[in-house]
């Protein structure tokens, strides 16, 4: 679905002078939240390619600072740019439903967050066999990009838990053309 005039109506904030690290007043938390939180919708549903950062700044808004404002307009304009060049969209492509394959790409950090927390991600789409031998049309079915809930150690620690969830939503995917034969 297409969301560019909600995009592209979305105004960045006013950004006041001072040091980047200097926390946000009442008022200028408010202002960052809600646009934090105006771009997780479009976020969410067609541009995947800001999910990381609106995530990383809605754990950011515990503590904002000066430089959450400016990373919110910078994300922001990113937004409004995917969708002005039309990346900002969900396009479904005709594909084999009688060969159908799931592919799950997952991905993960480990403490680079606020807080030395880990981030994990992932996306799920629908193809058919084709793939298996070139290019072939494939669908962005579903992606997630957030905190991992609880502490971890070691790489593959946060590895293994985007794993498990990434695993987890594939297999729901996986059933999905089941139901639309």
């Amino acid at each position: 679905k297409n969301m560019s005039r909600y995009i592209q109506g979305l105004d960045p904030v006013d950004v006041p002078s001072g040091p980047d690290e200097r926390l946000l007043n009442d008022d200028e938390l408010a202002r960052t939240r809600s646009l934090i939180y105006k771009m997780r919708w479009p976020a969410t549903k067609v541009a995947p390619q800001v999910a990381y950062d609106i995530a990383r700044g809605t754990q950011e808004l515990r503590r904002a600072t000066v430089g959450t404002m400016k990373e919110a307009n910078r994300v922001l304009v990113r937004l409004k740019d995917l969708d002005k060049k039309g990346e900002a969209t969900v396009t479904f492509r005709k594909i084999d439903l009688s060969s159908v394959v799931a592919l799950g790409p997952f991905d993960a950090s480990l403490s680079k967050e606020e807080g030395r927390r880990s981030q994990e991600g992932f996306l799920n789409y629908l193809t058919d066999e084709r793939v298996f031998n070139g290019p072939a049309p494939m669908n962005m079915v579903e992606f997630y990009s957030g905190a991992i809930k609880r502490v971890t150690v070691s790489t593959m620690a946060s590895e293994s838990s985007a794993l498990g969830l990434a695993y987890d939503r594939n297999l729901y995917v996986r059933v999905m053309p089941q139901q639309m034969q």
